[in-house]
C-alpha cells in the first residue's frame, strides 16, 4: 500500500514538473479535443498570446474562437480525418487573439488517444518575424528585377564550376543587348558564348579565369556578333564570390559600349591628326590658364625652351621668363583677354645658343577660361632686319643717289637720302606713286621701255646711261646712270646707282 502511495506520487510530482515545463516553452501549447474542438489545456504562452486566462480557454473555448481558419465543425472534422490517417501534421495557420489581433502561426499537431478519446496535441509557433523576413525577401526580389529590368545595360549572375560556365539569372534587357532570351542563356549558356567574337575569345576567357582564380573583380572589355545588329562592344563588370555548390559566382552587369568606342576611335583619329599638325609647327605652342600657369607645352624643337617642358608645366610664366618678356606675355593676355586674341607682341630670350626673339599670337579659349598660345621664333627675320637696317643706313650716307625701281611701272620703291637732297623731294613723295619720267625728261616718249630692255640685257651686270635728272624745282643737271638688273618674287627690278656729271668730270 505504501509502495502504490509512493508511486502516485512519483507520478503527480512529474505531471507537475512537466506542467511548469510547458508554461516556460515560448512557444503555445494546446491539447484539443478532437470530438469538439474544444481545449482541455493550454499552458501559460498560449494564454498569454492570446490575451485569454486559462480558466476561459478550458472552460468552453475551442479552436473556431481563436482560428479564423477554421470557422465550422464541418472543416474541423475534416481536418481530424486527414490528421487520423497521417498522424502528424505541420501547416501554417492564424490565431486572432482576445483584442483581435492576428498573427500567423506554424502548427505542428499529433493525435494520439487517451482514455479512449481521440485528444489533438497542438504546437504553435509564432511565425510573425519569418513572414516579415519573407516579405521583406520577396519585395527586394522584385524590387531588384523591376532595377534589373530597368537598367541599361543586363544584370546577371554567372557560375563558374570545374571550368564549366552556367547562368543562375539574366535580365530581361539581353534580348536587345544579346539578341537571345533570357531563359534561353540560363538553360544553355552557350548560346551566348557563340556570340563571342572569335579574336576576343582567349582573352575573355583568360581574364575570367584570372579574376575567378584570385577573387578579383572581373572587368574586361570585348566584342560580340549580335544576330541582328553586328558587330558590337561589349563591358563586363562583376564581383565573384565563392559559391556554395563549388566554384565561383559573379554577380555583375554588362553594357553596350559600341557609342563610346566609336566615339574614342574618333577621338583618337582627331588626337592623331592634331598631333601630327602640331608636330610639324616649327615654333612653340603652349597653354597657360588664367593666372599664367602652363598646362601644356608643344614643340619640335625644346632648344628653343628656357626650361625643360617638365619643369614648366604647372609654373607661372611670371616665375620663369625674365622681368621683360613676362611684361610682354602679360600685356598679350590682356590684350587676349579684352579683345578675345592678341597678335605681334615681341620678347628676347637669352638661350644657351644665344638671343631669340619671339613675336606671340594668342587666344583665349572661353569654355575653358585657358589662352592658346603660339611663340614663333622669329630671330632670323630679327637679323635680316638688323643687316636690312645697317644696309639702309648705309646707303642713306653714300654720295651718290641711289634708286630700286619697278621695271614694269617705272615707280620707285626705294629712294635714299642723297637722292631725296638732290631732287628736292621728300621720300614720302617720291614713293608715293612717282616714277622715273617725273625726273628724267629723258625717258619720256617710250624711251623707258627701250631702258628696261637694255637693263634686262645687262642683267646684273649693269647697264650704264648718261641722261639728266629734274629737280622739283625745275632745275636740270647731267647724270651717268648704272642700272642693275635682278628679279625677286617674280617681279623684276633695277637698282640704280645715278652719279652726277660735273664740267670737271669731263
Amino acid at each position: 500500500m505504501a509502495k502504490d502511495v509512493e508511486q502516485q506520487l512519483k507520478i503527480e510530482n512529474i505531471h507537475q514538473l512537466l506542467t511548469e515545463a510547458m508554461d516556460v516553452v515560448f512557444d503555445s501549447i494546446f491539447l484539443i479535443s478532437a470530438d469538439t474542438a474544444n481545449f482541455i489545456y493550454v499552458n501559460q504562452a498560449a494564454s498569454t498570446k492570446l490575451e485569454y486566462a486559462t480558466e476561459e480557454m478550458i472552460g468552453g473555448m475551442s479552436v473556431f474562437d481563436i482560428d479564423p481558419d477554421f470557422p465550422s465543425l464541418d472543416i474541423w472534422q475534416k481536418h481530424v480525418c486527414d490528421l487520423k490517417v497521417l498522424k502528424s501534421l505541420q501547416f501554417e495557420t492564424r490565431h486572432k487573439s482576445k483584442s483581435g489581433y492576428c498573427y500567423p502561426v506554424e502548427l505542428t499537431v499529433t493525435l494520439f488517444q487517451q482514455l479512449g478519446q481521440d485528444v489533438i496535441l497542438a504546437i504553435a509557433r509564432d511565425i510573425s518575424e519569418r513572414k516579415a523576413c519573407e516579405e521583406n525577401i520577396i519585395f527586394r526580389e522584385q524590387e531588384l528585377r523591376a532595377l534589373a529590368e530597368s537598367s541599361p545595360g543586363v544584370m546577371g549572375s554567372l557560375v563558374m564550376q570545374d571550368g564549366n560556365l552556367a547562368a543562375t539569372y539574366v535580365s530581361q534587357n539581353a534580348l536587345d543587348l544579346f539578341g537571345i532570351f533570357p531563359n534561353k542563356m540560363i538553360n544553355n549558356f552557350q548560346s551566348f558564348q557563340q556570340l563571342i567574337y572569335p579574336r576576343d575569345v582567349r582573352k575573355v576567357y583568360k581574364s575570367l579565369e584570372n579574376a575567378a582564380k584570385n577573387l578579383n573583380e572581373w572587368c574586361d572589355e570585348f566584342r560580340i556578333v549580335h544576330p541582328n545588329k553586328g558587330l558590337r562592344w561589349l563591358e563586363v563588370k562583376s564581383k565573384p564570390q565563392p559559391y556554395p555548390q563549388g566554384g565561383v559566382i559573379f554577380y555583375g552587369h554588362v553594357y553596350d559600349i559600341t557609342d563610346r568606342k566609336d566615339t574614342e576611335d574618333s577621338l583618337r583619329l582627331s588626337l592623331d591628326f592634331n598631333e601630327g599638325i602640331i608636330s610639324t609647327i616649327p615654333d612653340l605652342l603652349l597653354e597657360i590658364d588664367h593666372d599664367g600657369t602652363y598646362l601644356e607645352v608643344w614643340t619640335k624643337n625644346e632648344a628653343l625652351l628656357i626650361a625643360q617642358r617638365d619643369e614648366l608645366i604647372g609654373k607661372k610664366f611670371q616665375d620663369i621668363l625674365p622681368p621683360p618678356a613676362a611684361e610682354v606675355a602679360r600685356q598679350t593676355m590682356k590684350e587676349a583677354n579684352e579683345q578675345g586674341f592678341s597678335v605681334g607682341n615681341i620678347y628676347s630670350l637669352d638661350l644657351p645658343d644665344g638671343t631669340h626673339w619671339f613675336e606671340l599670337y594668342m587666344t583665349k579659349k572661353k569654355a575653358a577660361n585657358t589662352y592658346i598660345t603660339l611663340a614663333r621664333d622669329i630671330t632670323e627675320k630679327k637679323e635680316s632686319e638688323s643687316i636690312l637696317s645697317t644696309l639702309a643706313k648705309a646707303l642713306d650716307i653714300s654720295s651718290e643717289s641711289i634708286f630700286l625701281i619697278k621695271l614694269d611701272t617705272g615707280k620707285f620703291v626705294y629712294v635714299n637720302d642723297r637722292a631725296c637732297q638732290k631732287l628736292g623731294y621728300s621720300k614720302n613723295e617720291l614713293l608715293d606713286g612717282m616714277a622715273v619720267v617725273d625726273i628724267d625728261p629723258n625717258m619720256a616718249d617710250g624711251l623707258w621701255s627701250e631702258h628696261v630692255r637694255k637693263t634686262r640685257e645687262f642683267g646684273n651686270g649693269g647697264a650704264s646711261i648718261e641722261s639728266h635728272h629734274k629737280t622739283k624745282t625745275g632745275n636740270v643737271y647731267p647724270v651717268e646712270v648704272l642700272s642693275h638688273y635682278f628679279e625677286f618674287k617674280g617681279e623684276e627690278f633695277s637698282f640704280a646707282i645715278t652719279h652726277e656729271i660735273k664740267s670737271s668730270d669731263s
